[in-house]
């Protein structure tokens, strides 16, 4: 499939839809996950997020974070031109507010704003593709609800730092999911980029190895994801292309024509290393 970004360059213009990514990535909980809600109720101090029909879920935005968060940590491995920022020191945008300032306030189109502020180097790669307060988002991860799910209340207690043991008076309770039918995370992605491709490629990598973590309570053994077979064939894994760079195109898409292409875990991890040697998508 053509690739409308293939040598890093942006769009030509950032409001057309010219491409879209789709991942279907089954997974396997292997410990109970808590999502919590924040409000206790008349069973538990913390129970656990669920549908409209008690379904424990793992929100998208729960899940857009986790990616995020490690795209940040590992994008340093990619040497790229422009340093991905860390939002827990205040993210590029805060350390270039004054300027993105002044470019919102220009008396210019909005297409021309958006590729100055492409070209300015302000807006760090793992922001262009997760979103800022300046640059919308264009990964988009669907609710992982937990179909089949038990539920289960674990008991706690407060530990004294200095006796070490269980300090009095200190006990609470929290809600727990166990998940029997193996979920499936959906991600969408518009308008990519390589570099985009690669800052979500770390984190995936990061899933496979087992070393991805949802929810809460993760230091106590909670949360551990892995990948439903390894993404073999048999697995349920998907990465699907869309081309829409053409009317044509982007017509018989709708069409439901099928302008797609589908491709495996083993093609999804030879685009990787492809540009990585051509170098880090740059």
């Amino acid at each position: 499939m053509s690739d409308p970004t293939q040598n890093g360059a942006s769009v030509q213009d950032p409001i057309q839809l010219r491409r879209i990514d789709e991942w279907v990535l089954p997974v396997t909980l292997n410990t109970a996950v808590h999502i919590g809600t924040g409000v206790e109720n008349e069973v538990t101090d913390a129970p656990v997020l669920t549908t409209a029909d008690d379904r424990p879920l793992v929100p998208g935005s729960s899940l857009k974070g986790v990616f995020r968060s490690i795209s940040e940590r590992l994008a340093h491995v990619l040497n790229l031109e422009i340093e991905s920022c860390r939002l827990d020191d205040g993210g590029c945008t805060q350390t270039h507010k004054v300027e993105i300032r002044k470019l919102m306030e220009k008396n210019i189109s909005d297409k021309e704003r958006f590729h100055e502020l492409l070209d300015s180097g302000w807006v760090c790669p793992t922001c262009q593709l997760y979103g800022s307060g300046v640059m919308a988002s264009k990964i988009f991860f669907s609710d992982l609800v937990l179909d089949n799910a038990r539920t289960h209340i674990r008991q706690g207690v407060v530990i004294d730092r200095d006796t070490g043991a269980a300090a009095a008076g200190l006990k609470y309770d929290y809600e727990i999911a166990y998940a029997s039918t193996p979920p499936a995370i959906h991600v969408r992605m518009e308008n990519a980029t390589p570099t985009d491709h690669l800052l979500f490629g770390l984190a995936l990598q990061y899933l496979y190895q087992g070393s991805m973590r949802l929810g809460g309570g993760t230091s106590r053994g909670l949360g551990e994801v892995r990948p439903y077979r390894a993404w073999g064939d048999q697995s349920g894994f998907r990465w699907r292309e869309t081309d829409l760079s053409t009317s044509d195109a982007a017509l018989r898409y709708f069409l439901k024509d099928q302008m797609t292409v589908d491709h495996t875990w083993d093609e999804w991890n030879e685009k990787m290393i492809q540009l990585v040697k051509e170098g880090n998508g740059k």
